[in-house]
């Protein structure tokens, strides 16, 4: 078992193996609208990916971390005791919870996941369970963020990053031209007390002093700025940008 971590546990102290049984989704949240009298479906390139389903099998422990029975109620006891570390990280705050694992050729990555339904015992194992998650952004990222001027932009992964971080230092505009040709432009303009960050995923734009100045800061396209995925990024003007390279 490689180095899985739900939120605050690691896998391997509560189960002897977790492996991701299946994994599916993250198309089009919308599957595009038929025009009458003509063939086809329209697709709608604004719309952002869809979420995944992710689904983990867990052999639970019978003993502590430590392969050890110490439990008042026997090895019955640890996996009962097991179940519970796994189910409480679920269930603490908005219910997002931060999975993380290594993955060949991926590297160290993360997914923002959430309980679908009760954990699934399998009828011919009671400590084998079944847990069945969904990412609502539709893919995997990067563990760590990366940061870079936009002069030297290069990202990885394979999956569209709809969710980086600009930092302005100064009023100015940048433009974002994508391997296709598009070209999005975001301008900052003069009055707010710089640096100005703008996260495209939470969608807030604060000055240095954690005010919102979104009227001070214009898109070309509604959804702010994306990046291509596995490649150097041309970008004009200066800026910062934050990303974490995304995996389907």
């Amino acid at each position: 078992m490689s180095a899985e971590v739900l939120g605050a546990v690691t896998l391997s102290n509560v189960a002897t193996d977790a492996i991701i049984e299946d994994e599916y989704g993250s198309s089009w949240a919308d599957s595009g609208y038929r025009v009458p009298h003509r063939d086809g479906v329209t697709l709608d390139s604004q719309a952002p990916y869809g979420p995944r389903t992710i689904v983990l099998k867990t052999v639970l422990r019978y003993t502590n971390s430590s392969g050890t029975v110490t439990h008042t109620d026997g090895a019955a006891g640890h996996v009962y005791e097991n179940l519970s570390l796994i189910r409480k990280e679920f269930n603490k705050g908005s219910g997002l919870v931060t999975f993380t694992r290594t993955v060949p050729h991926q590297g160290n990555v993360r997914a923002l996941v959430k309980l679908l339904d009760a954990p699934v015992p399998d009828r011919g194992a009671r400590h084998v369970v079944r847990w069945i998650m969904t990412c609502p952004s539709g893919s995997w990222q990067d563990a760590a963020q990366t940061s870079e001027a936009t002069s030297s932009v290069t990202t990885g992964g394979n999956t569209r990053i709809h969710d980086p971080i600009i930092v302005f230092a100064s009023a100015t505009t940048i433009t974002h031209t994508h391997a296709d040709g598009l070209v999005e432009t975001i301008t900052a303009a003069a009055g707010p007390t710089y640096p100005v960050t703008v996260d495209v995923g939470a969608g807030t734009i604060l000055d240095n002093g954690s005010v919102d100045v979104r009227g001070d800061v214009t898109f070309s396209h509604p959804w702010w700025l994306r990046l291509d995925p596995d490649g150097a990024q041309t970008f004009s003007g200066t800026a910062t940008i934050k990303y974490r390279n995304r995996w389907a």
